[in-house]
């Protein structure tokens, strides 16, 4: 067991402790829990970046990205997605309103 001095009271306290079991001081958390909590902070802003800029488009835009993402997925499967298609199709889908 590696044991640490509690910032507070000084005495010997495990590293895993989340407290001091003498004077009842909060004990530093560990690296490992730190950067668990910085990464998952990080990925939160990053979808809360992402569901912003998406929303701040128009619905026209969003549903013309959405078709042309499901086009550009099934080039090739039939032939009625060929590239060519699927972008004229992207084009008309903007200029809608």
């Amino acid at each position: 067991m590696n044991l640490v001095k509690c910032p507070d009271c000084s005495k010997e306290v495990s590293k895993n402790a989340q407290k001091c079991p003498h004077c009842g001081a909060k004990l530093k958390m560990g690296g490992f829990s730190k950067t668990i909590i910085v990464i998952f902070g990080i990925c939160v802003a990053i979808v809360l970046i992402a569901s912003v800029n998406i929303l701040n488009k128009p619905s026209h835009i969003r549903e013309a990205d959405t078709n042309k993402a499901i086009c550009d997925m099934n080039i090739g499967k039939s032939p009625v997605f060929t590239k060519e298609i699927c972008e004229y199709n992207y084009q008309r889908d903007l200029n809608k309103r």
